[in-house]
Formats: structure tokens, C-alpha cells, sequence
């Protein structure tokens, strides 16, 4: 993983830079369709419409196809958590705002009666 951000930064698109990224914000619910299609076909490919291989042939081995299903199902995870967070960011932080406005409403009401 040491090499993993190598390319971003050959590509000059890493940095702090990349969080502030908005121009690329509308689109977002296309990302999000693409990478549903793609985890959709991945799935089919996995369970449904298996590969024929021949004997002896890497992806005839059980373990791999444990290991690949297994990767599947965690990247699947990890890319819905990531939708899941980016979506709900803007309510959470709504959220906290309405609920920081009700504790200095009711603090300021309370403090007045005493």
C-alpha cells in the first residue's frame, strides 16, 4: 500500500486539494449508478453466470473463488459505506446544528426562570 498514492501524485491530482473538490459534486449520483452497475455485474459474474474453467486451472480452485467472493462482498461494504457517508453528511450536520439550537434555546429558557 506504500505505492498506492505514487500515481495520484504522478497525475498531479492528490493533496489537500481533492477534499475541497466540488466541481464534480453534481455528478455525483452517476458515480454512485456506476458503481452500482459495475458491483451488479461483478455479482453476476461471481454467483450467477460463473466462469467455465478447465481442470487445474486457477479460477477452478475452490479457495480463489472463496477469496475473490470474499473480496467482493468487503469492497461492496466499503463502497456503500462511502455512499452512505457522503450522502448523509449534509443531514448529519443539519442535524447537529438543530440540535446544538435546541440546547441553547432551552438552556437560555431555563437560566431565565431561576
Amino acid at each position: 500500500m506504500v505505492g498506492s498514492s505514487l500515481v495520484p501524485r504522478a497525475l498531479g491530482i492528490a493533496g489537500a486539494w481533492v477534499a475541497h473538490l466540488t466541481a464534480l459534486e453534481p455528478m455525483r449520483p452517476l458515480f454512485i449508478g456506476a458503481t452500482l452497475v459495475f458491483l451488479g455485474l461483478a455479482f453476476r459474474r461471481l454467483y450467477i453466470k460463473m466462469q467455465v474453467c478447465e481442470p487445474g486451472a486457477v479460477c477452478g480452485i475452490p479457495v480463489v473463488q472463496k477469496h475473490q467472493r470474499l473480496m467482493f462482498w468487503m469492497v461492496s461494504a466499503a463502497k456503500r459505506a462511502k455512499a452512505l457517508a457522503a450522502t448523509s453528511a449534509s443531514s448529519w450536520s443539519q442535524f447537529l446544528s438543530m440540535r446544538t439550537a435546541w440546547r441553547i434555546c432551552f438552556s437560555a429558557n431555563f437560566t431565565s426562570l431561576q
